[in-house]
């Protein structure tokens, strides 16, 4: 099925495909997108394909309009490493659902704005 207005796809290749991500507009809010999946084979982790994925992510939001970039994750430990690519790219933590997807595993929610490039 085709994307709905305003969703993306991105994947990144090196030559294989390494990893995807996936954002989409806020239903209530226009002007803001959320990033609803970011992942990279755990071969090929740890070279920058992160970082770059998230980078084309917030350029393709950037360039639909949007002025905020919001990406949620879990606080367990097994995301330590997501959570710090998040902060040292320049979001910061925004909001925290205490025993969200289990007792102990929070919702950790992360902002960033857009401003124009």
């Amino acid at each position: 099925a085709a994307p709905s207005p305003g969703e993306v796809w991105l994947v990144r290749t090196a030559p294989e495909i390494v990893g995807a991500a996936y954002l989409g507009p806020e239903t209530f809010a226009p002007d803001i997108r959320n990033l609803w999946f970011i992942g990279v084979h755990a071969s090929a982790r740890r070279q920058g394909h992160g970082r770059a994925l998230l980078g084309a992510a917030e350029q393709a939001a950037r360039d639909d309009g949007a002025r905020l970039l919001l990406v949620e994750t879990s606080s367990n430990p097994a995301t330590a490493a997501a959570r710090a690519c998040y902060d040292a790219c320049g979001y910061g933590a925004e909001a925290r659902i205490r025993d969200y997807y289990a007792p102990g595993d929070d919702k950790v929610i992360f902002r960033k704005p857009l401003a124009a490039s």
